[in-house]
């Protein structure tokens, strides 16, 4: 019997999640890639984990990456198939469980446990205003340390917790914000939205009144510096295959996930961007370059 565990990972932070788990239930890494066929499921599988960041959630989108609603889209025969999900994030996850849920019953599948880890501390309110104000530099200091080595040990016990319940085969285990909590919420969603689609249509350069296809063209701000020597790290850590290079230099094609791998596995910081103005590069000691490199 086989353990599968497909993952999406840009930053590499959920790569070390489903390494983590796999370890200790002996289960397949599999990295979910944008051009999958139809995959259908046998009696020979035992578990089938999903593993991925939550994206946009904040703004009241799904919370769940284009390539892995794709991916769930293309699942067959998962009636009978145990099924769990791992949803990393910076912040606030919002629903995406709930709605990981819902897609996976479209496909008479069944999420029978659902997992929200924390991996991430992004960049204060106050760090934003003083860069865009004063100019300051946004970089890490002890205090971020700190909570990222806290962040480790929340991490490693939530891993624990996690695989016991995978071998155990809990059922009906769906961490979710709570219903009353989306209600009150909803104005929120609204107002964040709203303000996130103005924000967007400056990056894309679009005018599309739709959130999620704005996305796809946010890849439209990305811009190199004179430390680009021509690598080719972006174009082969991109999932999607949305990067190439001309000139040596890498061009973006429009169907971004905002994963932003080829900002944080630059080995030279060459890229930029108001995109990534705000992002933390940060990487697990490891998970390196190596293991992100599209197959």
């Amino acid at each position: 019997m086989s353990d599968l565990i497909y993952y999406f990972s840009g930053s590499g932070n959920s790569l070390k999640v489903a390494k983590e788990i796999s370890k200790e239930i002996n289960g397949n890494l599999i990295r979910i890639l944008k051009k999958a066929d139809e995959i259908s499921f046998n009696e020979n599988i035992n578990s089938l984990g999903l593993i991925f960041p939550v994206y946009h959630a904040t703004f009241g989108e799904s919370g769940i990456p284009h390539i892995v609603e794709d991916f769930i889209s293309k699942l067959k025969n998962i009636n009978s198939v145990y099924i769990y999900a791992v949803c990393t994030h910076s912040g606030f996850p919002g629903t995406t469980i709930e709605n990981l849920s819902r897609l996976i019953s479209k496909r008479h599948g069944t999420l029978s446990v659902g997992y929200y880890i924390k991996m991430s501390i992004p960049y204060s309110t106050l760090d934003k205003i003083k860069h865009l104000l004063f100019k300051e530099e946004l970089k890490t200091n002890q205090l971020f340390e700190k909570k990222m080595n806290k962040l480790q040990e929340d991490l490693n016990k939530k891993i624990k917790v996690i695989v016991d319940d995978i071998l155990k085969r809990k059922k009906s285990k769906l961490e979710t914000t709570g219903r009353i909590f989306n209600i009150l919420y909803t104005p929120l969603y609204i107002l964040s939205k709203s303000m996130a689609k103005s924000y967007y249509k400056k990056l894309s350069d679009k005018n599309f009144n739709n959130f999620s296809k704005l996305t796809l063209y946010a890849d439209n701000s990305f811009k190199t510096n004179k430390k680009c020597n021509g690598c080719g790290i972006c174009v082969k850590v991109c999932p999607v295959d949305n990067i190439s290079l001309m000139n040596s230099k890498p061009i973006w094609h429009n169907s971004c996930e905002n994963c932003f791998a080829c900002y944080q596995w630059c080995p030279s910081n060459a890229l930029e961007g108001e995109i990534v103005q705000f992002q933390r590069k940060y990487h697990f000691d490891d998970i390196t370059v190596k293991d992100m490199i599209r197959k």
